[in-house]
């Protein structure tokens, strides 16, 4: 493992969709080093063909804890990430497994693009003098805007408005200081821990390329099999209200807004 760049990872499966779950894991070991990270998996028992192939990666080392969940009421998912970002820290099973350095949050339909790891890595040395909290390879439309981004050396870097993506790396320290998640927005967004990173002067940046993409093969994003489809839009009315699923460079979703806590 990298001394310098420890890598923890936490993935949580928000569906059941094996295509899509199978992309994020395949490209996510395709593109990063070997030995360069230790990845935790959280998945909610649906699919046998996802949780058979999930057991697999796990029984063969690509996936260095796998868990599984029975969908429930009272799952909560910051409390998953939580439960990670602690095991990731606690040196286990051997004295040559050291804590991590970063903790990396990343929903289950993302796609991995070669060179997403050196270039995050080079990015974040090369402004290691920022106060930066949280750092995304992931650049989707609403989430940067049209900021001008800093260039050093062509390493290309936005700083945005306090919302959290898709996929984002956090130093551990950072994290725990904070407090770790409170309430869930999204996958990989709490809104009290953005706050608390804002009280110390804790920036938010998205690392130029879009190295890490959002992949939505025939699902909506707010739409769960596992919940009644009442509570939910179906895929045709995501399309024909916003011309795409969130993070489509054509569609067209509102703002999203901070919330009253």
């Amino acid at each position: 493992m990298n001394n310098d760049f420890s890598l923890g990872v936490s993935v949580v499966s928000a569906k059941d969709r094996p295509r899509q779950i199978k992309n994020t894991l395949e490209s996510f070991l395709a593109y990063t080093p070997e030995n360069s990270y230790r990845l935790i998996w959280h998945h909610i028992i649906g699919h046998d063909e996802t949780t058979n192939y999930l057991i697999e990666q796990n029984r063969i080392g690509k996936i260095t804890h796998l868990f599984l969940h029975h969908f429930s009421e009272d799952w909560r998912w910051e409390g998953l990430h939580n439960t990670s970002a602690l095991l990731l820290t606690q040196e286990i099973y051997c004295h040559d497994i050291k804590p991590i350095q970063w903790f990396m949050v990343c929903c289950d339909d993302m796609q991995f693009e070669p060179g997403w790891y050196e270039q995050t890595v080079e990015t974040i040395k090369m402004y290691s003098d920022l106060n930066i909290g949280i750092w995304s390879p992931y650049r989707p439309p609403e989430h940067v805007g049209n900021y001008p981004p800093m260039e050093r050396d062509g390493k290309k870097l936005w700083i945005y408005n306090s919302l959290a993506p898709r996929c984002c790396l956090m130093r551990v320290q950072h994290f725990f200081d904070c407090g770790m998640f409170h309430v869930h927005k999204q996958h990989t967004a709490d809104w009290k821990l953005i706050m608390e990173m804002e009280k110390r002067q804790l920036g938010f940046a998205v690392i130029d390329g879009e190295k890490v993409k959002h992949v939505d093969w025939g699902y909506s994003p707010a739409h769960s099999p596992l919940k009644p489809d009442k509570e939910f839009q179906t895929d045709e009315e995501i399309l024909k209200e916003h011309g795409g699923y969130r993070g489509d460079p054509h569609a067209i979703w509102p703002e999203e807004k901070r919330p009253d806590i």
